[in-house]
């Protein structure tokens, strides 16, 4: 063998640690641009003021309970990434999830931009084009889609149920 260690003997190639690391700055740089971009958006929202207040009164029973299913929001659809194929570790499935569903929505045309995350991530992972295509389009928009078909029928019965009816 000539200068590069196998992998198999425990040992990380050089040029494999440098695009690493390179991906590494490379999305630091991308979310720490990202959160600032956030950050002074939310500063300059006008109804900023009206938000705080508002949390501060809020039930904080709720507010565990709404990030509680926020977080399920999450865990699921990674959960389902996974049992899809088994070669994508607990860790890496729950990342590609966060990846996808939750950066998608924030970028525009965010079902496009989530599926290609997914992708991107799928093949980094090691999953053939095809599955990794068929995967991270069941992710980003059979499982949304799905959801909703299940819970949209009974949320409309309990709001029709509880909402008042004008008379007449």
């Amino acid at each position: 063998m000539t200068g590069r260690r196998s992998t198999r003997e425990g040992r990380i190639p050089a040029g494999q640690r440098r695009r690493t690391a390179v991906r590494l700055v490379i999305g630091g740089a991308i979310g720490l641009g990202i959160v600032i971009a956030l950050v002074k958006v939310t500063a300059e929202a006008r109804h900023h003021a009206g938000i705080a207040s508002t949390l501060r009164g809020a039930d904080a029973a709720v507010l565990l309970l709404a990030a509680a299913a926020e977080a399920t929001s999450y865990l699921l659809p990674a959960v389902a990434l996974r049992r899809m194929g088994r070669e994508l570790r607990p860790g890496s499935a729950l990342r590609i999830a966060v990846a996808a569903l939750g950066m998608g929505p924030r970028l525009p045309a965010s079902p496009v931009t989530g599926s290609g995350i997914a992708y991107a991530e799928l093949r980094r992972a090691g999953t053939p084009a095809s599955e990794a295509a068929t995967r991270s389009t069941a992710l980003v928009i059979g499982i949304p889609a799905s959801s909703m078909a299940v819970l949209a029928g009974p949320v409309l019965i309990a709001s029709g149920l509880v909402a008042p009816l004008p008379p007449g």
